[in-house]
């Protein structure tokens, strides 16, 4: 219903009305450097695998953004933490190994 209501006051007012208070503080260097960090993301899951790459990329990110060191971990032990109980323990779904760490891996079984 919200979604209804707002899609007609867009229609009726325009969609340019608010542009410049959405955009207000958006800073182009840190949306580029946030979409180049995301698309090295996609491409180091193919190789190293999805803990590691999801790993390094949010440590890369967090410190890219000057989060506090302490949150910095906080954040990516519990969220590293939550996805490895969530889909590997509860869901049992095999996340990306990585062409690199495959053979490793492999030898460790």
């Amino acid at each position: 219903m919200y979604l209804v209501q707002m899609l007609l006051q867009a229609f009726k007012n325009g969609v340019h009305k608010g542009k410049d208070e959405a955009f207000k503080n958006f800073l182009p260097a840190q949306f580029f450097v946030t979409l180049g960090l995301v698309v090295l993301y996609v491409v180091m899951i193919n190789f190293i695998g999805f803990y590691i790459a999801t790993f390094i990329f949010m440590v890369a990110l967090l410190l890219y953004l000057k989060v506090p060191k302490l949150h910095l971990v906080i954040t990516v032990v519990a969220i590293m933490l939550l996805i490895y109980l969530a889909f590997g323990l509860f869901l049992k779904v095999k996340l990306p190994e990585g062409v690199w760490l495959k053979p490793l891996l492999k030898q460790l079984r």
